[in-house]
């Protein structure tokens, strides 16, 4: 009995884990929806291992992809998926790419342990019950969004974002964030937005979005505090990658400070006025 348990037991881990699908590039070449260009568990699902170990065979000629292979996305959606590595067999840049709507949804790691650049030229989405690690030479050059995850960096990761980063507040336990020593790219032209559609904000709210900084970047949108008595300082966002909430009103001191401020400059004109 204890046997047939165990036996059970393991089964339905493996059923929700899934399984582990690879390129084999034996279909079309291209198409991700393609059965054929998969190892025999078909088209990656959502609790699928992916890993890219074969060059796709179709050579993208659009200016934004020369001398990557593509895998394309077509279903018009999300594609969901539990993690993605690129082997290092790989003997040049692959990017996956999209048909119009599409993106990736990853509910674990983002690998490449090849020598070569790899791109996401589609939205990238993390959707995890655990912190993803990201590792290796990698390109989000669409959309990136944490969800309320920790993205981790591993050591000697090179990562560049070149359009959206986008992270979600849920409240000061739960939000989006970077981490780790890896956590090194180049952010110049990136524009970060805060996502928060049901957070609200209280006095003294602090956020801490990276173990780094955003230098170079922008910040975009933050989410609406419904008390128009608070507001956002964003100060050291970009240095430090800190948000807090504050009172939009001045405090007392700060008022004092300004008549002071008032005061020493009608003196000092007093004494440039000339005498009669």
């Amino acid at each position: 009995n204890n046997k047939i348990l165990i036996l059970a037991a393991a089964v339905i881990c493996n059923s929700l884990h899934g399984a582990s699908v690879t390129w084999t590039n034996a279909g079309d070449g291209l198409i991700w929806d393609n059965a054929g260009n998969w190892s025999s568990s078909g088209v990656p699902t959502g609790t699928d291992d992916v890993f890219i170990s074969t060059a796709p065979s179709v050579n993208n000629a659009a200016p934004d992809y020369v001398g990557k292979r593509v895998i394309a996305l077509t279903n018009g959606g999300e594609n969901n998926i539990q993690s993605i590595s690129f082997a290092n067999s790989l003997a040049g840049s692959v990017a996956i790419v999209g048909a119009g709507a599409e993106s990736l949804v990853v509910a674990g790691n983002i690998s490449n342990s090849s020598a070569f650049n790899q791109e996401f030229a589609v939205p990238v989405e993390i959707k995890a019950s655990v912190n993803p690690v990201i590792s290796g030479a990698l390109n989000f050059s669409n959309k990136f969004s944490t969800g309320v995850q920790t993205a981790t960096f591993a050591t000697g990761a090179n990562v560049t974002f070149s359009n959206v980063v986008v992270f979600t507040i849920v409240d000061t336990t739960s939000f989006g964030k970077f981490s780790g020593s890896g956590f090194t790219s180049n952010m110049s032209g990136v524009r970060i937005d805060i996502s928060g559609p049901s957070f609200n904000g209280v006095l003294g709210n602090t956020f801490d979005f990276t173990t780094g900084n955003f230098n170079n970047a922008t910040l975009g949108a933050l989410p609406t505090l419904t008390d128009t008595n608070l507001a956002w300082n964003t100060s050291q966002f970009l240095s430090s990658g800190i948000l807090t909430v504050v009172s939009a009103i001045p405090e007392p001191s700060t008022y004092a400070a300004l008549a002071g401020v008032l005061v020493l400059g009608m003196a000092a004109s007093r004494k440039r006025r000339p005498s009669a």
